[in-house]
């Protein structure tokens, strides 16, 4: 006997995404919004630490996603420094 081969389906009713098809969003995320106050938090939470930084724990504390800080992060580290110092602190 034969194997059986399937039968593939030109026409379904919903055609499946391509794997190339971009995201109508440019592939980011909704974004969080933050405030003087959340950057001034973050900073405090990063700069005193000489070793290796808990993103878990920054997470915990400043209730954002650790990806989300993360990325405040390196996109504003010398700018939060630079106004932190400004400022006095």
């Amino acid at each position: 006997m034969a194997p059986v081969k399937s039968v593939k389906r030109s026409h379904s009713s919903s055609p499946s995404p391509s794997p190339k098809a971009k995201k109508p969003h440019g592939g980011k995320t909704d974004r969080e919004i933050w405030t003087k106050e959340d950057v001034v938090k973050l900073y405090n939470l990063i700069n005193p630490r000489p070793t290796k930084t808990d993103w878990k724990m920054i997470e915990t504390e400043m209730g954002k996603g650790s990806n989300a800080c993360r990325m405040k992060w390196r996109g504003m580290e010398a700018k939060i420094q630079s106004t932190v110092a400004a400022m006095g602190e």
